[in-house]
């Protein structure tokens, strides 16, 4: 082989191997810039980070290491996420799953079992006013919060329609009810009637709703809430009332009691507890039967 050949040869390759690498660097380039664009698109919707499995996982983990983890503020989409004094933003979806698997950790008669609390009214719906600045939507957020805290003591998992007074149309609790594959749906709500000598707990279902469930959900509440208690037992009833109208899981709408009475008002106000724990103690009721 001549000289002039070899060189040329040797030319060549080095040619190739330079576009090779050019190509290399430019696919590089370009996946960094695609991912980084995907980075950017969820930046611009969820500010801090919008966490995927690797957040799941960690959640998991740090459930079962007995960590508290709740959710401070439901923005939808997303959730910011409060732990050991620490907040952060993740996608609700992973949340939710994180939170429903992580319900098996802790040992109690509703363990794994998925619950949709749901607090009547809210925002610009405050639902009844008495006494001029007494809110229903007010009273049945706090009974949801505490609810919220004694079933998760029992083994549940629990979704809340709303955490502040922000307003949630009907559909979209009973959308969010099934996007967390709820096993039950409760809406929490308060009476009033124009004489305050009526008084007393009604729980509503709705017969085209998983009608026995849904009737013995409400039997059950209804027995635990009014039994030992200064509740009159005002029976249940079949109604079609809106938000229990179209769930996908059996469902209750459970009116504590009356604000026109004093003395129903007088526990919707200052007797929470023992209501949570009743009410509680339906669902309970319900779940071992």
């Amino acid at each position: 082989m001549k000289a002039g050949d070899s060189l040329f040869r040797q030319v060549k390759m080095l040619f190739i191997s330079a576009i090779v690498v050019s190509l290399f660097i430019l696919s590089l380039a370009y996946s960094f810039n695609d991912h980084q664009g995907s980075r950017d698109a969820e930046a611009s919707v969820a500010p801090e980070f919008a966490a995927g499995p690797d957040m799941q996982s960690f959640m998991l983990g740090a459930m079962a290491r007995g960590k508290d983890i709740s959710v401070v503020n439901d923005q939808g989409a997303f959730y910011e996420v409060a732990m050991q004094g620490e907040t952060t933003t993740i996608l609700g979806s992973y949340a939710d799953i994180a939170m429903q698997e992580a319900s098996p950790f802790v040992e109690g008669a509703l363990n794994g079992m998925t619950i949709y609390v749901d607090p009547g009214h809210g925002g610009a719906d405050p639902g009844a006013i008495v006494n001029g600045d007494i809110h229903e939507s007010e009273l049945m957020l706090d009974i949801g919060l505490r609810l919220e805290e004694r079933l998760m003591d029992e083994g549940a998992f629990t979704k809340l329609s709303r955490r502040d007074d922000s307003f949630v149309d009907n559909d979209d609790r009973v959308a969010d009810s099934k996007k967390v594959n709820a096993g039950v749906f409760i809406s929490l709500h308060a009476n009033t009637y124009g004489s305050s000598s009526v008084h007393g707990t009604e729980v509503y279902f709705n017969r085209d709703a998983y009608p026995e469930q849904s009737e013995q959900l409400a039997a059950d509440i209804q027995h635990t809430l009014t039994e030992g208690s200064s509740f009159a037992n005002r029976g249940i009833r079949a109604e079609e009332l809106n938000v229990i109208e179209h769930p996908h899981m059996p469902s209750v709408l459970v009116e504590i009691g009356y604000m026109t009475n004093g003395e129903d008002l007088e526990k919707l106000m200052n007797g929470q507890e023992d209501i949570v724990a009743r009410l509680a103690s339906g669902i309970v009721r319900y779940a071992e039967q």
